[in-house]
This record gives structure tokens, sequence and C-alpha cells, in this order.
């Protein structure tokens, strides 16, 4: 007989629906301790995220996601657009897509970490690093990455 759905990992699905849909930020660790897990379940979320009862939830949610991007990026390549309502659905797209790799459990940002740099080096890289974001902060549009 096949196992009955999980109620607790589908209502975990439908609250990180709700907390995206009012644009805060996702907590999957509280939201899983708030529907009756364990606390050493709230550290690994995968072990509910990864289950077919959220799944079933979640994804129809994501399609949605992806197909309101996808309507996004055709209006942006409308030849007659202004620079400002392009700019908004840049920023639409940007949020859709952050969102559908965080609610399908993909990286939302890539952070690579040298552990071979030496002391020294690290020092500088630190400096250039906090000179840019000086820079940043005084209205150079200078990205760091």
């Amino acid at each position: 007989m096949p196992t009955p759905p999980s109620e607790n990992a589908m209502a975990v699905a439908k609250e990180v629906i709700e907390t995206v849909r009012k644009g805060k930020k996702v907590n999957k660790g509280d939201i899983i301790l708030n529907h009756g897990y364990a606390e050493s379940i709230s550290l690994a979320p995968t072990k509910v995220t990864e289950t077919k009862s959220y799944q079933s939830v979640m994804n129809p949610f994501v399609e949605e996601l992806i197909t309101e991007r996808n309507r996004a990026i055709k209006a942006m390549k409308l030849k007659d657009l202004d620079q400002v309502a392009y700019d908004k659905l840049s920023k639409v797209v940007d949020e859709l897509t952050k969102n559908i790799q965080l609610l399908s459990g993909k990286e939302t940002e890539k952070v690579i970490i040298n552990k071979s740099l030496n002391d020294d080096e690290f020092d500088e890289l630190m400096k250039i690093y906090e000179s840019r974001k000086v820079n940043n902060s005084n209205g150079d549009n200078e990205k760091v990455s």
C-alpha cells in the first residue's frame, strides 16, 4: 500500500508559497518547526522539501512562476518599450528567477571560497573588496564581484 501524503509537508509547502507571495524572506527551517517537525529536521530542510508531498504542492506553483517569468521576458523584447518599463520587467524577471531557484531547491547564488589564499593574499583581497564597497556607497556604480 502506498504511503499516504504527508499533511505536514504539504502545509510547509503552502506556507513557503505564502511567504514568497508576501515578498518576505523564506526560512524553511522555521517554517518546518512551525508544522510539528523536530529541530533536527528543521536543520536539514531537504528532508521535507524533497518529499513527494511537498513537491506535489510546490511544483505547480514553480511552474506558474516560470510561466510568468517567460511572459515578462517576452514583454521585454517589445521594441517600443521605454527604459523605465524595461527596468521594471528586468527586476521582475530577476525576482522570479530567484524564487524559482529557491523553491525548486536550486542555488540562488554561487559563493566561491578559495581556501588556498595565504593570509597576505586574503588581506589584500579584503582591502580591494572593502574599497569597492565604500566606492559603491558613495554613488560609484562599479560592480562588486
